[in-house]
């Protein structure tokens, strides 16, 4: 069952009072309670941004065979501050983050208990690196199976966030035209000279397959 509606809306119910400059501290003690529900504890840590209008950075992680809390939400922030100041469009922004990532490692989760420990993570699909950008252990990640599934489940989310108005068929078949689409620049950038359409097909392939469960009102 997607839950990603419910989840959506307990984010936005729970931390409608993040307003102005909240510390670190806070930031974690009331997160880690939201999100708790779901197997998932916040981890938060200082790092250096390349420029101070930066606030902060979301990532994940799931850990298999882990029964008690195995997903991790990495929440990084400037080390020049031990606070974030959240502006309406700020607070937006962390919430979807935060949305979108835990939903991408419940995607592990469950894909770990459809197929269990041994088989969870290791079918690749076959590409020519070339001259890429990117280092070969990077482009691999990208192409797992597991990962183009999940990451599709993100392109998905931020399909709907940013262009609820457009046609989902147009936005896919254009794919390039449309600028604010993190995980698709992400994977253009990281395959860049590289023979990628297998990996670019299945990227969309499952694109396709998660949107019509992303039902969250953004």
């Amino acid at each position: 069952m997607h839950i990603g509606n419910q989840i959506w809306k307990r984010l936005n119910k729970n931390l409608e009072w993040l307003s102005g400059q909240v510390s670190i501290s806070r930031i974690k003690r009331e997160v880690e309670a939201v999100i708790k529900p779901y197997g998932a504890k916040l981890r938060v840590a200082p790092l250096s941004f390349s420029s101070p209008k930066y606030w902060f950075m979301i990532g994940g992680e799931y850990t298999p065979g882990q029964y008690h809390m195995p997903i991790t939400i990495d929440l990084f922030y400037h080390k020049k501050r031990n606070y974030i100041y959240f502006t309406q469009n700020r607070k937006k922004r962390f919430i979807f983050l935060l949305h979108q990532t835990l939903q991408h490692e419940l995607v592990h989760k469950d894909q770990f208990q459809t197929k269990g420990d041994d088989r969870f993570y290791t079918h690749h699909f076959y590409f020519h690196p070339g001259k890429s950008y990117s280092s070969p252990k990077r482009l691999e990640y990208l192409a797992i199976v597991e990962e183009i599934d999940a990451y599709g489940h993100d392109l998905a989310m931020e399909i709907r966030y940013h262009y609820p108005k457009e046609n989902v068929k147009q936005v896919l078949a254009n794919i390039d035209d449309y600028k604010n689409l993190s995980t698709w620049k992400m994977y253009r950038r990281a395959f860049k000279r590289a023979r990628w359409n297998h990996v670019r097909n299945e990227l969309l392939r499952k694109t396709n397959s998660w949107l019509p469960y992303i039902k969250e009102k953004f």
